[in-house]
């Protein structure tokens, strides 16, 4: 976890569909929670979280994202698209997640 924090954070910030956004495995490293806890948040709050906050990479996405980016290889194989999560949806998820290290935020708006 503590490589994944000390890297640049433009490194975690991709864009799609005109938006910039995080994948969920960086995010959870950031928190400090498993993946799951940051789906299991979106699952049982669908009004906080709208298709413009987050979305989840089709498969030509996540083809595009493996390819450019080695870390993320792990999603080839994977069955599930990973989630996305813009600025505005990371504000939120900060505000769901009780963890020690969800109350800050770097902004990824900016690049």
């Amino acid at each position: 976890m503590e490589e994944i924090i000390k890297a640049d954070y433009e490194t975690l910030i991709f864009q799609f569909r005109s938006f910039k956004v995080m994948v969920d495995t960086d995010l959870a490293m950031l928190y400090g929670v498993p993946t799951k806890v940051l789906k299991q948040q979106v699952k049982r709050n669908p009004d906080r979280f709208p298709e413009d906050f987050m979305f989840e990479l089709s498969n030509n996405e996540k083809d595009e994202l493996v390819t450019i980016c080695d870390r993320l290889s792990i999603l080839k194989h994977s069955s599930v698209n990973p989630l996305v999560f813009t600025e505005q949806c990371v504000s939120r998820l900060t505000s769901k997640i009780k963890h020690p290290n969800a109350c800050g935020w770097v902004k990824i708006g900016k690049k």
